[in-house]
């Protein structure tokens, strides 16, 4: 375990200051974050000079959209901004159109180290892969030091070294609605999880539901899954997995995740579970 290290309390401290180092860069409620900075200077093709880190995290995005074919867009900040989900207040069609002028990685100019928004309110948003990155910089952090056991859990995106200090594997526990309960367990050893769903974001008008995740294509929530779980080396991995599927159509979630290859777990809106995790824990059961 990690208070087993001689250093536990530095090294712990040096994690927190690297996560709140993190956040401070890339958080775009943070007025003087980069992401911030980037996005106030939309319309103006003067670029900002990007590090080795935040190059190498943008060309992963890139990288996401090529796959997807434009699903995964972090250039839809707009939108994120638009439907508030704190409020409950539907945007109107005009809205909406507005907002999506604004969306399309494929015109950001992006090339080596630099990066401009060529589009007056246009915003990037790194949600999705930001904090299951951030999950992955624990994890390295830890691993340089020499700890062979931990748990890092960023708000349910979590990546385990090893197992438990008496040798049994983590025991995650899983929650595919807003039941308060755990609703299944995990047992993992060096491995990364993460879950996305609009169980815990979404909001209902007469009787409509919608989710918070948003198509960069429509500018409306996407009727996917309600669930997602993906189990994979790399938090960042997962997290972007999981995030894609719940961009898609049911049958088209499942068609992605079983082409990554990945362990993974997709809940339908009625409660209907499949996948390999879901196979397995069943199998178990019996």
């Amino acid at each position: 375990m990690i208070d087993d290290y001689p250093d536990a309390d530095n090294l712990l401290a040096h994690a927190i200051e690297e996560l709140a180092a993190f956040e401070k860069k890339y958080s775009r409620f943070d007025p003087k974050s980069l992401i911030s900075r980037i996005n106030a200077r939309a319309g103006n093709p003067e670029p900002l000079i990007l590090d080795d880190e935040a190059q190498g995290l943008f060309q992963f995005c890139d990288a996401l959209w090529h796959e997807t074919n434009g699903l995964f867009d972090i250039s839809s900040g707009g939108l994120a901004r638009l439907w508030d989900f704190k409020t409950g207040r539907v945007p109107t069609e005009d809205e909406i159109q507005a907002a999506l002028s604004a969306v399309g990685w494929a015109n950001v100019d992006f090339t080596g180290n630099i990066i401009a928004l060529p589009t007056p309110n246009m915003a990037l948003d790194l949600g999705g892969v930001g904090k299951e990155y951030a999950v992955d910089l624990i994890a390295r952090t830890f691993l340089d030091a020499g700890v062979e056991h931990a748990l890092i859990d960023l708000s349910g995106d979590i990546r385990v070294l090893g197992t438990q200090g008496d040798g049994t594997p983590w025991r995650i526990g899983l929650r595919t609605s807003r039941r308060a309960d755990t609703e299944m367990t995990l047992t993992l050893r060096n491995t990364a999880v993460a879950s996305s769903g609009n169980y815990e974001r979404s909001i209902t008008i007469e009787d409509k539901t919608y989710s918070h995740f948003l198509s960069p294509e429509t500018g409306r929530p996407v009727e996917g899954p309600t669930a997602v779980t993906v189990i994979a080396e790399q938090c960042l991995i997962a997290g972007a997995i999981s995030t894609v599927a719940c961009l898609k159509p049911l049958p088209d979630a499942k068609e992605w995740l079983a082409a990554s290859g990945l362990p993974w777990l997709m809940c339908d809106i009625s409660g209907n579970m499949e996948g390999p995790i879901a196979d397995a824990l069943s199998g178990l059961a019996k």
